[in-house]
């Protein structure tokens, strides 16, 4: 029990979890041609956010309704800030900006810019700052695109303001940037220390090449391979070997190197691909810096890897790929969002999810995405509030997710994958499915009719079930009605007792998060054969609790191709083996199957 110095604990550690930036910018892929140029920004081989990915230039965006999506931002009113929220008609929906040929989009806090492969840019969503940058001041919200101008070959959103680099000429490779009106910090890097809700020119120099900006804080490349900063480096996120207390109202030179290619911002830190290898810096804890590190900050840029041809960063984590396609991640270990599995913090980046071929890697602040060289997209970790990762997975406060399938491309390599805010993503090329709100027993995120009850032992407690049609199981989900609630692992097993797969619930580590609410347990998908009988089953130890709906278990249940026969309920007193038995009173244990629902984009 948790009291006196341990509520204040609980706190501490519900702090840390939301200790994360509200964006990052998502930014190309770095190309292997740019590795090989003879110096960081030759002529003529330039990557580009149009680039990002195999044969995504110029193709048609086919944004997916889940996939891509401004539900999981805010609520409507839910920002304290006047005027930054979103309508009420673009809550708890999917939203698809207007038009079929985006080339590349950067959401951030609450708003997102599109980026048009004739280079028009459009904004839409909130703009309590100003962020859309098309308007004569800040207030209000759009719920459909608004066009900033034509000429724009890069941009990139943050928490409260966007920046973007001119493609046309006369003003080539010039630098602007709108928002953070009434939030100061110098963030448009115009030499004032307030912003607007206008774009204006950030210092005078042409030749910019990548942008990318956080919550307080931006930073861009130059083609000269020189990075260079500004904002608020209160917590020295610039990298820059310092600390500085006041903003920085223009853009300064953050280091000697000359090699940037890259780079991506956080509001405790950032990481920049140079020749030598990807670099980090900023704050330690968790290993958000990803290399041996000595005290709560790294001020200057700390080589992570020199075999990354693909990475991002976010929040507290971040990940890379190697050119042998392998995925390699780091930072915080909670809810799962270092991918590892087992709840630990990764200092040092460590492989992750072996066994398949990675592609693309997308981080955020709550939520990782990946897609494997099948084209399909997956999904792990947690945020800390009850939104899943834009696929209808509405998880519990606080708990994470195991890697799970949220989309797939028509074709590998068809397309390119791009974060969206904290649990959103974002799908540019042809899809074939997205994954919906999962199929299951009890009916969405309503809250069963039975009640926690304490187990005499150790058990495995189950459900068991059939399928009408093929489906692909991807986990199992039980509810929190009580604190106390002591589902550990889940299995899903033939009813002959083969074992199919076996799933970890990554709850909170506070005691009573996600209280009143299902906790999923997710993973690899397994095909399940209409009319065979299925069970999944979790492990409760001794004296632990589970939901149980008294004499229900006797009862027939059916959801959709669903279908739960009477006597469904099933336990027995060897936990991980298959249970056979009936409960007592023919109780039915809430234990329920996850099914996958693709759904055509």
């Amino acid at each position: 029990m948790l009291r006196g110095h341990g509520r204040a604990s609980a706190q501490c550690l519900r702090s840390r979890l939301r200790a994360r930036p509200r964006a990052l910018p998502v930014l190309a892929c770095v190309l292997a041609t740019v590795l090989a140029a003879a110096s960081p920004w030759s002529p003529g081989v330039q990557p580009t956010q149009a680039a990002f990915g195999a044969g995504a230039a110029g193709t048609a965006a086919a944004w997916t309704p889940q996939g891509w999506s401004i539900r999981p931002m805010l609520a409507a009113g839910a920002n304290s800030t006047a005027g930054n929220s979103l309508p009420a008609s673009m809550v708890g929906t999917s939203f698809r900006p207007t038009g079929t040929s985006y080339a590349a989009v950067s959401v951030g806090g609450g708003f997102g810019c599109g980026l048009a492969v004739g280079g028009q840019l459009s904004c839409w969503g909130s703009n309590g700052f100003g962020q859309l940058g098309t308007r004569a001041s800040a207030g209000g919200s759009a719920s459909t695109p608004e066009v900033v101008g034509s000429g724009w070959g890069y941009v990139a959103a943050g928490s409260y303001s966007a920046c973007a680099v001119r493609s046309m000429a006369p003003d080539a490779g010039t630098l602007w940037c709108w928002g953070a009106a009434g939030v100061g910090h110098g963030l448009l890097g115009n030499g004032a220390e307030q912003g607007g809700s206008r774009p204006v020119r950030v210092g005078a120099r042409d030749g910019w090449a990548r942008v990318s900006v956080s919550d307080l804080a931006a930073c861009a490349v130059h083609t000269d391979g020189t990075r260079w900063c500004w904002g608020s480096d209160a917590y020295g996120v610039f990298g820059d070997g310092a600390v500085t207390p006041a903003p920085v109202t223009s853009p300064q030179r953050a280091d000697a190197y000359d090699d940037w290619l890259d780079v991506r911002m956080s509001a405790g830190g950032g990481c920049g691909l140079r020749r030598a290898g990807l670099h980090c810096w900023g704050t330690t804890a968790f290993g958000t810096v990803g290399a041996a590190a000595a005290g709560p900050l790294q001020l200057t840029p700390r080589l992570v890897s020199r075999e990354f041809v693909d990475y991002d960063f976010a929040g507290n984590n971040g990940c890379g790929i190697k050119g042998d396609a392998t995925l390699w991640c780091w930072g915080m270990g909670a809810l799962n969002r270092n991918g590892g599995g087992d709840g630990a913090d990764a200092a040092l980046p460590r492989r992750v999810l072996p066994g398949r071929a990675w592609r693309a890697v997308r981080v955020t602040p709550a939520y990782t995405f990946a897609t494997d060289a099948e084209g399909t997209v997956w999904a792990w970790g947690g945020a800390a509030e009850p939104a899943g990762p834009a696929s209808g997975f509405l998880q519990a406060a606080y708990a994470g997710l195991g890697a799970t399938p949220v989309a797939r491309l028509a074709a590998a390599g068809s397309g390119s994958l791009q974060a969206a805010e904290e649990t959103a993503f974002a799908l540019l090329g042809a899809v074939d499915w997205v994954a919906g709100t999962p199929r299951t027993a009890w009916a969405g995120s309503a809250a069963p009719a039975g009640a926690a009850v304490t187990l005499p032992g150790a058990r495995e407690i189950g459900t068991r079930f059939r399928v009408t049609s093929a489906q692909q199981a991807v986990g199992v989900r039980v509810h929190l009605a009580t604190a106390d609630v002591a589902a550990q692992t889940a299995r899903l097993w033939r009813s002959d007792g083969t074992l199919l797969a076996t799933y970890a619930f990554h709850r909170s580590p506070v005691p009573g998060d996600g209280v009143g609410s299902w906790l999923y347990a997710t993973g690899e998908p397994v095909s399940l054969a209409p009319g065979a009988d299925y069970v999944v089953s979790t492990t409760v130890p001794p004296g632990g609790r589970a939901v149980a709906e008294a004499g229900a278990g006797a009862m027939p249940r059916a959801s959709g191709p669903l279908q739960l026969p009477p006597g469904w309920g099933v336990t027995g007193t060897s936990a991980g083996d298959l249970p056979v038995d009936a409960p007592a009173d023919a109780a039915g244990y809430v234990v329920d199957p996850v099914l996958l629902a693709p759904q055509s984009p």
